[in-house]
C-alpha cells in the first residue's frame, strides 16, 4: 500500500472522535427537530390547552369571567401564549389579551372553533382579526357533564415560534462546533503518537506481501506497543515458515499432477487402441457373415445372416464413433443414428421396393452404454419396416424422431405402411426382432409403446 494512501487511512481512523461528535450533533439536531414542524407545535399548544382547561374545571363558566381570566392570564404569561375560552354560541368568555372579552366579535365561524365544537381537535394558521398578528391556533372542546361547555383555544405567534427555533439552532451549532474542535485536537494528538508505529507495521506488511521477512518491529518503550510489535514479529516468522512449507507442497503437487496427466494420457491411448481393435474384429466378423451370405442359397438363411451382419455393424459403428471422438464416454446421437439409418436404408432399398427415410433428431449427447442399445433398437425397427411395411406396389416413408426434454429423451420410429396383420399382438410375439426391442428397452429403463393400427409406431421414453 502506498504510504500517502496509508497516511490518509490513518487520519480517517484517528478522526473517529470527530465522527462521534457529528453523531451527537445529529442527536441534538433531532431534538431540535421535535419543535420544528407545525404539527409538533400544535401538539404543544394542545397540551397547554389541557392544562388551562384543568385550571378552570371546577368553575361555573357562565359566572366566572373574572376568575377565569385571572387564572388563564397568569398561565399564558409563562409560555407567551394567548388563551381564549369560547362558549358554544361563539361568545368569548375570556381572552388573555383583553379585559373586555364580551366586546370581541363572535368566534363561531372561526375554522378551529367550528371543528372543536364538533368534538374534534381544530387547528389553523391565520392572522387574528383582533390583533392582526399571525397565530398558530389549536382548539379543543371543554366538556362538563359529558357536554361541550366551551372551547379552549390556545394560540402562539408564528414569528415567536420561528425566533425560538432559530435561537435553539444557534445554541446547538455553537456547542457542536466546540465539541468538534476538541475532538479534532484529540485525534491529531493520537495520530502523532501512534503514527510512526503504525507506519512501521505497514512497511512490514508490504514486505510480507512481497515474500520478504527481513524487516522487524523496533522497541517503542511503551509496553502495549512493544507487545504488539513482538507479536507481529512472531507472526512474520510463522508466515515465513508456512511459505517455505507451501512451496515444498506446491512442488510435490505439481509432480503428482504431471504423473497423473501421463497416466490419464496413457489410459486414453490404451482405450482408443482397444476400441479400434474391437471395431476391426467386429468388421472381420461382419465380413465373414457377408461371405457366408454369398454362399447360401436358402432365402430364409440368407435373410437371417443378413440381419445378424446388420447387428454386428451397429455395434461396430459405436466403437468407430468413440475411437474417432475426443470424448471417450459420450456419443453425439445425431450423426451416429443418421449414419446408421443411412447404412440400413441402403442395404434394404437396393433389394426391396418402396420405403423412403425421414430423419428429425435433436442434437444431444448420451453415454456410450445407452447409445449401443438405442442403435440396436433402431436397426431392428428399420429392418422390420423396410421388410414388411411396404409390400409391392405400396410405397411410403419411415420416420425417425428424437426429442430432447429436461426429464427424458423421446425416441420413435414410425412408418405409414400396412401395419401389423389382423390379430397380431406385439407383446406376445416370439420374433427375434421384437424380443430384442423389448429386452433393450428394459435395459435402458425406458417406457416402451408399440402401435400397429395405421402403420407401425414404436416409441421409447428414456429417463435421463
Amino acid at each position: 500500500m502506498p504510504k500517502a494512501r496509508f497516511a490518509t487511512y490513518l487520519l480517517i481512523a484517528s478522526l473517529a472522535p470527530t465522527l462521534l461528535a457529528a453523531t451527537i450533533g445529529l442527536g441534538i439536531w433531532s431534538t431540535w427537530d421535535r419543535f420544528r414542524t407545525e404539527e409538533r407545535q400544535i401538539g404543544r399548544l394542545l397540551d397547554q390547552g389541557n392544562h388551562a382547561a384543568a385550571m378552570i374545571r371546577d368553575l361555573p363558566l357562565e359566572l366566572a369571567d373574572p376568575a377565569v381570566k385571572r387564572l388563564l392570564k397568569n398561565f399564558a404569561l409563562i409560555d407567551e401564549i394567548r388563551i381564549t375560552v369560547i362558549l358554544p354560541d361563539g361568545t368569548v368568555l375570556a381572552d388573555t389579551i383583553t379585559d373586555k372579552p364580551a366586546e370581541l366579535e363572535n368566534h363561531l365561524e372561526r375554522p378551529e372553533v367550528k371543528t372543536a365544537l364538533a368534538g374534534k381537535i381544530g387547528t389553523s394558521v391565520r392572522k387574528s382579526a383582533t390583533t392582526g398578528i399571525e397565530y398558530l391556533y389549536a382548539a379543543q372542546p371543554y366538556r362538563q357533564k359529558e357536554k361541550i361547555a366551551a372551547v379552549v383555544r390556545v394560540a402562539k405567534s408564528a414569528s415567536l415560534i420561528r425566533s425560538e427555533r432559530n435561537a435553539l439552532f444557534n445554541r446547538m451549532a455553537s456547542i457542536g462546533g466546540i465539541y468538534a474542535l476538541l475532538a479534532a485536537a484529540v485525534s491529531l494528538t493520537i495520530s502523532g503518537i501512534f503514527g510512526r508505529f503504525v507506519r512501521r507495521m505497514s512497511d512490514i506488511a508490504e514486505r510480507m506481501a512481497d515474500g520478504r521477512f527481513d524487516l522487524k518491529m523496533r522497541r517503542m518503550h511503551i509496553e502495549e506497543l512493544d507487545i504488539l510489535g513482538s507479536t507481529l514479529n512472531r507472526m512474520a516468522e510463522g508466515v515465513e515458515r508456512s511459505m517455505r512449507d507451501l512451496v515444498l507442497e506446491k512442488n510435490e503437487l505439481e509432480s503428482v499432477r504431471d504423473e497423473l496427466k501421463k497416466t490419464v494420457a496413457l489410459k486414453e491411448s490404451y482405450l482408443k487402441e482397444l476400441q479400434h481393435r474391437v471395431k476391426n474384429n467386429l468388421n472381420v466378423i461382419s465380413s465373414m457373415l457377408n461371405l457366408e451370405i454369398g454362399r447360401l442359397q436358402e432365402p430364409a438363411a440368407r435373410q437371417a445372416f443378413k440381419e445378424m451382419a446388420a447387428r454386428v455393424d451397429t455395434v461396430s459403428r459405436i466403437y468407430e464413433t468413440l475411437y474417432k471422438s475426443a470424448d471417450l464416454e459420450t456419443v453425439d446421437l445425431k450423426p451416429y443414428l443418421e449414419g446408421l439409418a443411412a447404412t440400413i436404408h441402403r442395404a434394404y432399398v437396393k433389394d426391396l421396393d418402396g420405403g423412403g427415410l425421414e430423419i428429425d433428431i435433436a442434437p444431444v449427447r448420451i453415454d456410450s452404454k445407452r447409445a449401443l442399445p438405442l442403435g440396436l433398437i433402431l436397426n431392428e425397427c428399420l429392418s422390420n419396416a423396410f421388410k414388411y411395411a411396404f409390400p409391392p406396389p405400396r410405397e411410403g416413408a419411415v420416420r425417425i424422431r428424437v426429442e430432447d426434454s429436461p426429464a427424458e429423451l423421446i425416441f420413435s420410429v414410425s412408418d405409414d405402411g400396412v401395419g401389423f396383420p389382423q390379430g397380431f399382438a406385439p407383446e406376445k410375439s416370439d420374433t427375434l426382432g421384437l424380443q430384442l426391442i423389448v429386452m433393450l428397452a428394459r435395459q435402458l429403463g425406458a417406457k416402451l409403446s408399440i402401435d400397429g393400427m395405421q402403420g407401425v409406431t414404436i416409441e421409447l421414453k428414456i429417463p435421463k
